[in-house]
Protein backbone atom coordinates (compact mmCIF):
# COMPACT_ATOMS: atom_id res chain seq x y z
CA UNK A 1 0.00 0.00 0.00
CA UNK A 2 1.44 3.41 -0.94
CA UNK A 3 2.56 5.70 1.86
CA UNK A 4 0.05 8.35 0.76
CA UNK A 5 -2.86 5.92 1.21
CA UNK A 6 -1.58 4.74 4.60
CA UNK A 7 -1.32 8.30 5.87
CA UNK A 8 -4.80 9.16 4.59
CA UNK A 9 -6.26 6.16 6.41
CA UNK A 10 -4.43 7.02 9.65
CA UNK A 11 -5.65 10.59 9.44
CA UNK A 12 -9.25 9.49 8.93
CA UNK A 13 -9.05 7.07 11.85
CA UNK A 14 -7.48 9.76 14.04
CA UNK A 15 -10.38 12.09 13.27
CA UNK A 16 -12.89 9.38 14.16
CA UNK A 17 -11.08 8.72 17.44
CA UNK A 18 -11.01 12.47 18.12
CA UNK A 19 -14.77 12.62 17.67
CA UNK A 20 -15.03 9.71 20.12
CA UNK A 21 -13.17 11.77 22.73
CA UNK A 22 -9.60 10.48 22.41
CA UNK A 23 -6.72 12.87 23.10
CA UNK A 24 -3.81 13.56 20.73
CA UNK A 25 -1.30 11.73 22.98
CA UNK A 26 -3.53 8.64 23.13
CA UNK A 27 -4.01 8.59 19.34
CA UNK A 28 -0.31 9.16 18.68
CA UNK A 29 0.60 6.27 20.97
CA UNK A 30 -1.75 3.87 19.18
CA UNK A 31 -0.58 4.94 15.69
CA UNK A 32 3.11 5.23 16.66
CA UNK A 33 3.36 8.82 15.43
CA UNK A 34 4.33 12.04 17.18
CA UNK A 35 1.71 14.02 19.12
CA UNK A 36 2.22 17.03 16.85
CA UNK A 37 1.32 14.93 13.77
CA UNK A 38 -2.05 14.12 15.33
CA UNK A 39 -2.58 17.74 16.36
CA UNK A 40 -1.85 18.81 12.77
CA UNK A 41 -4.39 16.30 11.41
CA UNK A 42 -6.99 17.52 13.89
CA UNK A 43 -6.27 21.17 13.09
CA UNK A 44 -6.51 20.55 9.34
CA UNK A 45 -9.88 18.86 9.81
CA UNK A 46 -11.17 21.62 12.12
CA UNK A 47 -10.23 24.36 9.67
CA UNK A 48 -11.11 22.77 6.35
CA UNK A 49 -12.85 19.46 6.82
CA UNK A 50 -12.14 16.44 4.67
CA UNK A 51 -10.81 18.56 1.80
CA UNK A 52 -8.09 19.98 4.04
CA UNK A 53 -7.04 16.50 5.14
CA UNK A 54 -6.81 15.31 1.54
CA UNK A 55 -4.67 18.33 0.67
CA UNK A 56 -2.33 17.87 3.63
CA UNK A 57 -1.35 14.25 2.99
CA UNK A 58 2.36 14.14 2.18
CA UNK A 59 3.53 13.07 -1.22
CA UNK A 60 5.94 10.20 -1.64
CA UNK A 61 9.56 11.25 -1.07
CA UNK A 62 11.81 11.07 -4.10
CA UNK A 63 13.74 7.79 -4.36
CA UNK A 64 17.12 9.41 -3.64
CA UNK A 65 18.82 6.28 -2.30
CA UNK A 66 17.65 4.21 -5.25
CA UNK A 67 18.86 6.81 -7.73
CA UNK A 68 22.24 7.05 -5.98
CA UNK A 69 22.62 3.27 -6.00
CA UNK A 70 21.81 3.16 -9.72
CA UNK A 71 24.41 5.87 -10.45
CA UNK A 72 27.05 3.83 -8.64
CA UNK A 73 26.02 0.64 -10.45
CA UNK A 74 26.30 2.36 -13.83
CA UNK A 75 29.72 3.77 -12.92
CA UNK A 76 30.90 0.34 -11.82
CA UNK A 77 29.72 -1.23 -15.07
CA UNK A 78 31.38 1.40 -17.25
CA UNK A 79 34.61 1.92 -15.24
CA UNK A 80 37.73 0.21 -16.40
CA UNK A 81 39.04 -2.32 -13.87
CA UNK A 82 42.51 -0.81 -14.25
CA UNK A 83 41.34 2.64 -13.14
CA UNK A 84 39.65 2.31 -9.71
CA UNK A 85 40.61 5.92 -8.91
CA UNK A 86 37.93 7.07 -11.36
CA UNK A 87 35.20 5.96 -8.90
CA UNK A 88 34.00 8.49 -6.32
CA UNK A 89 34.65 7.76 -2.66
CA UNK A 90 31.61 9.73 -1.49
CA UNK A 91 28.31 10.29 -3.24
Amino acid sequence: MPRREIEARLTARAILLTLAGWTSPAISEVFCVRDDAVRLWRSDFAHGGVAAIKASVCAEPPPEKTEAALRVAVMLQTASPAAPSSLPLVL
